[in-house]
């Protein structure tokens, strides 16, 4: 983990238009970086190349 430091926290919350108290910076932190990595996992897992899409429905 480190990929994600109280900088790039503090880029993405002014993005955001977010106000996170410096106290809570590394937890932010810490949380961005698990939520990437499980990120990481869903993208990396290839479907088979009959995969099609599931309906949607609509009431």
């Amino acid at each position: 983990m480190g990929a994600v430091d109280d900088h790039m926290v503090a880029t993405l919350a002014a993005l955001l238009e977010l106000r996170i108290p410096p106290q809570y910076a590394a937890g932010v932190a810490e949380n961005l970086e698990r939520l990437l990595l499980q990120a990481k996992l869903v993208m990396e897992f290839e479907l088979p190349p009959d995969t099609e899409p599931a309906p949607v429905f609509r009431a």
